[in-house]
């Protein structure tokens, strides 16, 4: 078993996608005949579910959203906007043992108020509140 203090903050690198190990990924636990619907990204974007957020970092834009719940109290505050993007990343970045490969990621920013989902490494981050997901 691993020690924590193993474990170093990774970079955010949207580049390299790790590659997927087998029998340990969501796509091994249900077939096209489980999935009763889908709703994507895009979809939630256009019905305004989601409001996607610019932002760059180290030279790259950022796939990155809020629900439209969250973003009405970031909207006119773009440095509380930033500063809350950047905790977020940085909980993202660290290691926790409950993470497992190919699957999202949840990491709470602030208890019961915000959260952050990394729907991969290196994948789209969506900030939003507990309600929300």
């Amino acid at each position: 078993m691993l020690e924590y203090s193993q474990h170093r903050s990774r970079p955010f690198d949207l580049s390299k996608q790790p590659e997927q190990p087998k029998g340990n990924t969501v796509d091994d636990f249900f077939t096209e005949a489980d999935v009763v619907s889908v709703y994507t990204r895009e979809q939630a974007i256009e019905d305004g579910i989601l409001v996607r957020v610019p932002y760059r970092r180290d030279d790259r834009q950022l796939d990155l959203c809020f629900t439209a719940n969250l973003f009405t109290d970031y909207k006119e505050d773009e440095t509380a906007r930033d500063a809350l993007i950047e905790r977020g990343i940085r909980l993202l970045q660290q290691f926790d043992p409950e993470d497992l490969p190919g699957v999202r990621k949840l990491r709470v920013i602030d208890a019961d108020r915000i959260w952050v989902v990394e729907d991969f490494i290196g994948g789209p981050l969506t900030f939003m509140r507990p309600e929300d997901y």
